[in-house]
This record gives C-alpha cells, sequence and structure tokens, in this order.
C-alpha cells in the first residue's frame, strides 16, 4: 500500500511540474553543440595579444533564487501579465572577443553561460522587455559594418526576451523580427502596443532628447495612449546629469498623464518607488534598472537589476500591478577580461569577488550599496532584516 501511494504522489508531481512549466512558458537553451550557425556579423574578433595567453576556468554558474509564480494547477486559469524588466546590455568588443573564445569549433560565438544565472527569470515571464543601448552595434565602435553577432540575438530569444528598448528610433532590422524580439522606438513611433493574457498594454519610450526638451508633445503622447490600453508603462532614458529631483518630477508629470509605470535606464542602479496622483492612482517608478551586461570600471557600474511584478485586473476593469520584486545583478569577469556571466547578487561569493578583475568589488559592499537606494519593501526577501 505505501509504494502504491508513493506512486501514485511521484505521477501526480510530474504532472504538476509539467503544467507549471507550460504556464510559466519555460523555454530550454540550446545546447552548446546545437547552438545557431554563425551569422553574419561583420565584427573582427582576432584575440588582442594581451588575451593571448591561456584563459582561466570560466566560474560555474550559480542557480538563482526561482522567481515567486503562482502554480496553475488542474481547473484554474492563467489571469494577469507577468513582466520582467531588464537594465541596459552594454555589449563591447571584450564580451565578444570572450564568447568567442567560449565558442566550439562549430562556432562564431557562445553566449549561453553568460546568461546562465538569470535565464529562468527571463524565460518563466510572460513578457521580457529590456534596454538594449548598444544591442545593433559594439558600444563604442561606430564603424556601421561591425554589428552584434546573430548568437547573441539567438541566445536573446531563447532565454525569453520579447522586446528590447534602443533609446533611439532605429530603422527595422530582420535580423530581430526572425527572432522574435521586437525593437522599438520605430522611426516615427515612439510606442508599441500589445496584448497579452486578456490585457492590452503599451511601452511607451522617452528618449533623453525627448525629456525635459519637449515634454509638452511628449505629456501630449502619454495621455493620448493611456486612452487606449489598460496599461501604459513608460520606458525612459533620463537626460545625463539630471538626479532624483528633477526625475521624481518628470516621473510625477507622466503619472499624472496617465502611466501605469516608470521604468528608467541609467548608469548606476536606481531607488524604486510608488507615487500618488492627485485622483490617489499609484504609479510605480523604478528610476534605473543600471546595467545588466557591462565592462564597467566600478562595482556600482556593474551593478544591475531585474524588475519583475504582475500586471492583474481587479474587479472593476482596471488593471493592478502587485508582487513587484527588484532582484540586484552582478556582470562578473576575470583580469584578463573573461569569464563574463551575469550573477544575482544573493547568489555571488566573496571567493569569486575576490577573482574580479574590477578592485574593490565585495558581496557585503554591494549590498549595502543595495539596501541604501532601493527600500526593503522591493527587495527579496534575503535583503531585509
Amino acid at each position: 500500500m505505501t509504494r502504491f501511494l508513493k506512486t501514485v504522489c511521484a505521477l501526480f508531481l510530474c504532472a504538476a511540474l509539467m503544467l507549471c512549466a507550460a504556464s510559466c512558458g519555460l523555454i530550454s537553451l540550446r545546447s552548446a553543440e546545437a547552438e545557431s550557425e554563425p551569422g553574419s556579423g561583420a565584427y573582427d574578433l582576432s584575440v588582442p595579444e594581451t588575451f593571448a595567453e591561456e584563459e582561466t576556468e570560466a566560474p560555474p554558474p550559480v542557480s538563482e533564487t526561482p522567481p515567486l509564480d503562482e502554480v496553475v494547477m488542474p481547473g484554474d486559469e492563467k489571469t494577469g501579465v507577468e513582466f520582467v524588466f531588464a537594465g541596459d546590455l552594454l555589449v563591447d568588443s571584450h564580451i565578444l572577443t570572450n564568447a568567442a573564445r567560449q565558442a566550439s569549433e562549430e562556432q562564431s560565438y557562445s553566449f549561453l553561460r553568460l546568461f546562465a544565472g538569470v535565464r529562468q527569470t527571463f524565460s518563466s515571464a510572460d513578457q521580457t522587455v529590456g534596454f538594449g543601448s548598444s544591442i545593433l552595434r559594439p558600444r563604442g565602435d561606430e564603424d556601421p559594418a561591425h554589428v552584434i553577432p546573430e548568437e547573441f540575438l539567438a541566445t536573446l530569444e531563447d532565454i525569453g526576451y520579447d522586446a528590447l528598448d534602443t533609446f533611439e528610433p532605429q530603422p527595422k532590422d530582420a535580423r530581430f523580427e526572425n527572432h522574435g524580439i521586437l525593437t522599438f522606438p520605430d522611426e516615427g513611433a515612439p510606442c508599441v502596443r500589445t496584448e497579452a493574457n486578456g490585457i492590452t498594454y503599451t511601452l511607451f519610450s522617452v528618449g533623453s532628447e525627448e525629456y525635459p526638451v519637449a515634454a509638452g508633445k511628449t505629456l501630449e503622447r502619454i495621455e493620448s495612449e493611456a486612452e487606449n490600453a489598460a496599461l501604459l508603462i513608460v520606458l525612459v532614458d533620463w537626460e545625463p546629469g539630471s538626479g532624483y529631483a528633477e526625475q521624481c518630477a518628470a516621473a510625477y508629470y507622466m503619472a499624472e498623464a496617465g502611466a501605469d509605470a516608470v521604468i528608467g535606464a541609467g548608469d548606476t542602479l536606481g531607488r524604486v518607488e510608488w507615487l500618488t496622483t492627485d485622483d490617489g492612482t499609484k504609479t510605480l517608478v523604478a528610476y534605473s534598472l543600471g546595467n545588466l551586461l557591462a565592462t564597467g570600471s566600478t562595482p556600482e557600474a556593474l551593478c544591475g537589476a531585474i524588475l519583475r511584478f504582475k500586471a492583474d485586473r481587479a474587479e472593476d476593469g482596471s488593471v493592478n500591478l502587485k508582487n513587484v520584486i527588484l532582484t540586484p545583478t552582478l556582470t562578473h569577469f576575470g583580469v584578463n577580461k573573461d569569464g563574463y556571466q551575469i550573477f544575482p547578487l544573493s547568489g555571488y561569493g566573496d571567493e569569486l569577488a575576490g577573482e574580479h578583475a574590477v578592485s574593490g568589488v565585495t558581496t557585503g559592499g554591494l549590498k549595502s550599496f543595495v539596501r541604501s537606494i532601493v527600500p526593503a519593501e522591493f527587495l527579496p526577501y534575503d535583503y531585509r532584516g
């Protein structure tokens, strides 16, 4: 009898896990051998002399804290939309060179290890949106013939990216469309409108040249979009040098115009808060998600974040945001600009920090930095108390 019960329990657990994976949209990464053929990227990745010595073994990927998803049991329906927003991707020649080293003989690049620590969070969301200021060509490279390799775009598709805000209007790039990734703003269109699980939402991009330079026109556009979507999320590339006071004032005006969330991009991590408009409506504001991927020179420049929340309909038909969690991240790389990998900060140990190329990187120091900026209510539980 005991053996029979164990068998029944095992079968039930297996079915539940399969249903959960399907409802969360889990996407399996390709193995290194199965990665796509070399793309049409023209970037020259001959290894510089300074990198000619044998590469040290890359650190093993860590297991990130599983996202707090609702388990959908038989008979239940998936409701609402789980959103993930990620910091900026600053892809440069060092990152591309490292990816070329990690590739097999049949590949030009391999980016699988780079995102291993955050893959589950991205792939389990209904919609994953990121900032990509250097997603079209390597950072600091003005040669139009040098483009981001096809393998990088394929990896973003595999881990679950749905859209990228490139900050400035760009012509349509068929390579992104082929991988199912929407890039915006488009030339002449600052926003995109789409639907998921019965909720229509708009992603509205505001560049640093548009606000506060053309604040009036921008706010009018936001107000117009708010009338056509159940949920309006404004993504902002803040004017260089602007501080919290200026950004908070701008976010408040955007909230008054109808923004349900304002999510910013910046060089370092920014605070998170709820702003209350005159009519009592609350707007979520994350001033900066920092850099998800970067070759920075200070610990703070390497610290980014992944913002997660759920949008769900209330009984009156309105859409509310809940379960807001900001997970801090860190880009790790060694002294030879090798072993690039994005870690959730909670899974980054002191031993690995001691191998970081940037001096001053410590787990305790970075967690203190995060706590000094982001209120505890928005952080994972291991940052509280």
